[in-house]
């Protein structure tokens, strides 16, 4: 088997419109909301997946006290190892802010979401 290659870096200023239209394509708006608070991912600190100049993944999390929440987290191309790298970024940064907690919701329906955790 191929071994599939990408890189992983933090989300920055130039990435927030591709972030905008990415969560309206995924989600269905630009905006996520998560146990009665509403959250803007282009807006919240994150890290993008890519391979050269080809977007692959990303995911967004939002950092309150010693709580981190992952507030979205999308794979383009699915059982590459994409979402497991995004989620052990955003654990390295909780992790190094002290963090007592790192957390996401999902719906019974996210089947995708569903078997990956």
């Amino acid at each position: 088997m191929k071994k599939f290659n990408f890189k992983i870096r933090k989300v920055e200023d130039k990435d927030r419109e591709w972030i905008r239209k990415f969560i309206i394509k995924e989600w269905g708006a630009e905006k996520v909301v998560s146990r009665r608070k509403i959250y803007y991912p282009h807006k919240l600190p994150g890290f993008i997946a890519f391979d050269g100049k080809k977007y692959l993944g990303l995911i967004t999390y939002n950092i309150e006290k010693e709580n981190c929440e992952i507030t979205s987290l999308n794979s383009i191309v699915k059982r590459k190892g994409i979402g497991r790298v995004l989620v052990e970024s955003v654990k390295r940064v909780a992790k190094n802010l002290d963090c007592q907690r790192l957390w996401g919701i999902t719906t019974n329906d996210n089947l995708d979401a569903l078997i990956f955790w």
